[in-house]
């Protein structure tokens, strides 16, 4: 953020509130998320024949919406989140890991800086040695990413502040069951009803993970002979859950795929087992002796239960699955490097090739993405201009260029924009097509049936160098051009709809 921030100032532009690597039009999405939040407290999700009505309910994105309302930008309503979801993970994670590892303080701190950093050295080893290719290493990147939690901070701040409130719930399901006397089935509800807080919190913001800590507290119930114990927070990781199932059923624009990411992904087993190997490989050396001690099962039994999840959930909807599962990889791999290996020094260069490699890959991966200028990180100021007049002027549908697809939406509120549709899930044109209309390359036959398919009643062209200046291909189909500089609004003066 402090990068883009620098660029904005350098460039005079803004900061357009997106700082993920890779797909940073999930970030523009939740914005669009917010304002629609903000303005009708559930959300609809536009995709084009998949479209829904308001059903979506979020209580990050409806909060932030009522900040919107209250004056703050989206992009400030959004980035409000960040410093909570820093702290839930910096306090649920490293409560873990002094549970895990008492009376070692050195153990506790390998493990949480695994768990919070940890990023599989093969990725820059596979693409730097030019063993994969460039759609190879974008693959290995896309599955390695959400598996650490640092990434999650890079834009996905309810799934951040999920990860967060899973070891504090599992801390607390083990108090819960602390609290059950011998042959009694009710613990105190001093004990019961914070832990059942954090599960239905977790599984709200991350469907995922709630389904991870409902099979692990079902386990556990089981193995402890004291499922009755833990009815209530059954039910609470239940209820959003059930939530979002009925509201798949009721529209599948609102599945977990559509939910997960713009970026539909299939991930790959070999890529899958490529990033689990190097930590998964150390933890399983500490399987063995189990106990009988409840958060002994739950570190033993968490990532098994993720990757159960990962492989019974639809390809598609299955990515972020193992999200949060290298905190008990780390624990279970620390303890058993310190089993075989006493030397600090060793044990600090096994942490930092864990971390270092991947994290500074992933620094690279950004400063590409950014420097690619493919992805409005930045807008300019004429752009900000065209954008806040399109915001005032109730535009209707609106046809962008690819550059500006996503923003749109998100920070004017249009129906459709750059050939997508509001979520840019389903495309309405092709992106090429879109692209040789706004470089003035389309014929005046060609620019009048995209525009006529799809019903586009405003164009808004962007500041990239290849714009050319549309008014003798539009001004025939009665639009009348206002000029921001390099930044140009098309608006259509005829009443009737430009299909008719």
């Amino acid at each position: 953020m402090v990068a883009l921030l620098i660029k904005a100032h350098r460039d005079h532009g803004a900061f357009a509130g997106v700082f993920a690597p890779i797909t940073p039009y999930d970030q523009f999405r939740y914005l669009a998320w917010i304002r629609d939040a903000g303005e009708h407290v559930l959300i609809a999700n536009r995709s084009g024949s998949s479209s829904s009505g308001h059903l979506y309910l979020h209580p990050i994105f409806l909060l932030s919406g009522l900040g919107w309302r209250l004056g703050l930008s989206l992009q400030l309503a959004y980035l409000a989140w960040f410093p909570a979801a820093v702290g839930s993970i910096l306090f649920g994670f490293r409560a873990y890991v002094r549970r895990l590892l008492p009376a070692r303080r050195l153990a506790a701190t390998a493990a949480l800086v695994i768990a919070l950093f940890y990023l599989t050295p093969l990725v820059p080893l596979l693409d730097y040695g030019r063993i994969v290719t460039a759609t190879g290493a974008t693959d290995l990147i896309t599955q390695a990413g959400p598996l650490a939690p640092f990434w999650e901070l890079w834009g996905y701040l309810p799934t951040a502040l999920a990860l967060g409130l899973m070891p504090v719930y599992f801390l607390g399901l083990e108090r819960t069951l602390d609290q059950v006397p011998g042959g009694s089935q009710h613990p105190p509800p001093r004990h019961l009803f914070p832990v059942a807080a954090a599960g239905l919190a977790s599984a709200w913001l991350s469907p995922w993970g709630g389904l991870t800590l409902l099979l692990v507290t079902i386990a556990v119930g089981l193995l402890q002979r004291r499922l009755r114990a833990l009815i209530v927070p059954v039910a609470a990781i239940s209820a959003p859950l059930v939530y979002y199932l009925i509201l798949w059923r009721v529209s599948p624009a609102w599945g977990l795929t559509a939910i997960q990411s713009l970026g539909i992904w299939d991930p790959h087993w070999l890529t899958t087992l490529a990033v689990l190997t190097p930590l998964a490989l150390l933890a399983a050396m500490a399987l063995r002796g189990a106990g009988g001690e409840p958060q002994e099962q739950i570190v033993r039994l968490w990532p098994v239960v993720a990757l159960a999840c990962f492989v019974i959930l639809p390809a598609t909807s299955r990515m972020l699955a193992l999200t949060g599962a290298t905190l008990p990889l780390a624990v279970l791999a620390v303890r058993a490097w310190n089993r075989r290996v006493h030397r600090a020094a060793v044990g600090a260069a096994g942490v930092a090739l864990l971390t270092l490699p991947g994290m500074a890959y992933a620094a690279h991966t950004f400063r590409d993405y950014v420097r690619n200028a493919a992805t409005p990180y930045t807008l300019a100021q004429p752009e900000m201009a065209a954008l806040r007049y399109v915001a005032s002027s109730r535009p209707g549908r609106t046809l962008t260029t690819p550059y500006l697809s996503a923003a749109l939406p998100a920070l004017v509120g249009a129906t459709s924009s750059g050939g997508y549709d509001l979520t840019g899930a389903n495309l309405v044109l092709p992106s090429d097509a879109v692209e040789r209309i706004f470089n003035g390359h389309a014929s005046l036959d060609a620019t009048r049936q995209a525009v006529v398919r799809f019903d586009a009643r405003t164009l808004v062209s962007d500041c990239r160098p290849a714009r050319a200046d549309l008014t003798r291909l539009l001004a025939p189909l009665g639009y009348e051009k206002r000029s921001f500089g390099c930044a140009s609004v098309y608006h259509s003066v005829r009443q009737a709809s430009t299909s008719r």
